[in-house]
């Protein structure tokens, strides 16, 4: 995959001023030119680099560069070519990040309140990634350290689970597998771990266990 970026230029309206000094011949009739220079992610627009402007002395052509110009004087120019209408535009690359990440976020608290209600009731069959790291210390998973546990049954003292035989570098993994349909009984060993309803919470709230998972029931 190509990545295009880069800085563009975009060059706004020509003005007028009639009250900057040359420092050439005097005169306060200059013609300006200025330009919005911007970083750009596949021509989307992230923020502004820098606004040049250029002052042509109507009188003796001498050029002069914003730089040049006394801070009430540029102050003035910046002030007639760059309001906040034209400026947004550049940062649209950033507002879209934005947008993005507040979408996301909403996202992640809907899962994640379906998910707590999952373990406040929760229900034969459900799956739980898990972090096999840190629900089983001691082994060394060598960075295959995500599987997925099945509820086989409600205890009275606790979740009896099933452990996936198949473990995965990152819980994405797990994900991607869950979509493609939900293991079947030889997926996992045949021992059980009972764990106790209280700790299945800690375990979630620790990112021991980093999703819940559980099958939709077939419409009648």
């Amino acid at each position: 995959m190509f990545i295009i970026y880069g800085i563009r230029s975009k060059e706004h309206p020509v003005q007028y001023t009639h009250n900057v000094y040359c420092d050439n011949c005097g005169h306060t009739n200059h013609t300006a030119q200025a330009f919005t220079k911007y970083a750009h992610l596949f021509w989307i627009p992230f923020f502004i680099t820098s606004r040049p402007i250029l002052l042509t002395c109507d009188n003796c052509d001498h050029i002069m560069d914003k730089r040049e110009l006394s801070k009430e004087d540029k102050k003035r120019v910046n002030q007639a070519f760059f309001t906040p209408l034209n400026t947004l535009p550049f940062f649209l690359g950033v507002g879209l990040l934005l947008l993005a990440a507040f979408l996301y976020h909403l996202d992640n608290q809907e899962i994640r309140q379906k998910e707590l209600a999952m373990l406040d009731q929760p229900q034969v069959n459900d799956i739980y990634i898990a972090d096999y790291s840190k629900l089983f210390n001691g082994i060394d998973f060598e960075g295959y350290n995500f599987g997925a546990l099945k509820i086989t049954s409600l205890q009275e003292d606790g979740i009896s689970f099933a452990v996936s035989i198949t473990s995965y570098r990152s819980d994405y993994g797990v994900e991607r597998k869950l979509r493609e349909g939900f293991p079947d009984p030889d997926s996992f060993v045949d021992d059980e771990i009972l764990i106790p309803y209280d700790d299945v919470r800690k375990l979630y709230n620790s990112g021991t266990f980093s999703g819940i998972h559980r099958e939709k029931a077939d419409n009648p």
